[in-house]
């Protein structure tokens, strides 16, 4: 089974439940604030920054070509919080996670791509959130305020292709393939709990 069919296929569960936690669901509505939006955003922020910054300096040819196919998205909610608020915060859940990606990246390179493939592969619905918080929040798509919800338009489903195929097409140990499996588990699981976090701090309940 090619790599980017077993991710999607064993990562089923966690995806589900990552997309169901009470704050996607606000966002989806169209009913976050603009304080829930930005907080949720400034995590994302940092996490990008992460992934971009580890991919960009990989010693791994394979890797580097990768994040060069995917939008440079820190940039973009650095501009969607100009227009929102600054919300610096950075929540411990969130800490935890950029923590773990930098363990894994020398330890497991490999973690790291099956992370971002998660992060990448939420721009396929985020397209969809992005209408909603344009009706509930008065923003415009595509503008600050909602620039990272939707960074590729009607090229997203071209995009998501060539980042499948590009995975498809790494050479990979039966390790590497584990622990490309692995990071994409941990991602759901991690922006699930600093998704509930977020919800937590600012007044969503917690759901199941």
């Amino acid at each position: 089974m090619p790599i980017a069919d077993a991710l999607k296929t064993k990562t089923a569960e966690q995806h589900r439940y990552a997309e169901t936690r009470p704050l996607q669901k606000e966002l989806a509505a169209g009913g976050a604030s603009k304080h829930q939006l930005a907080l949720y955003l400034a995590q994302l922020k940092r996490i990008h920054e992460t992934l971009e910054s580890i991919m960009a300096g990989s010693s791994t040819e394979s890797h580097r070509e990768l994040i060069g196919l995917c939008a440079q998205h820190s940039r973009r909610i650095q501009a969607d919080l100009t227009v929102l608020d600054e919300a610096s915060t950075v929540l411990e859940s969130t800490q935890k996670l950029i923590d773990v990606l930098l363990e894994q990246a020398n330890a497991k390179p490999a973690f790291v791509v099956g992370s971002m493939y998660v992060l990448e592969g939420s721009m396929n619905g985020n397209r969809f959130i992005a209408r909603g918080l344009a009706r509930g929040l008065d923003l415009e798509p595509g503008q600050p305020g909602l620039m990272y919800w939707d960074p590729y338009g009607e090229d997203q489903r071209a995009r998501w292709v060539a980042v499948r195929a590009a995975i498809d097409n790494m050479v990979l140990s039966p390790a590497d393939e584990q622990a490309i499996l692995d990071g994409a588990a941990f991602m759901f699981d991690a922006v699930a709990q600093v998704s509930e976090t977020v919800g937590e701090a600012t007044g969503i309940t917690t759901g199941v």
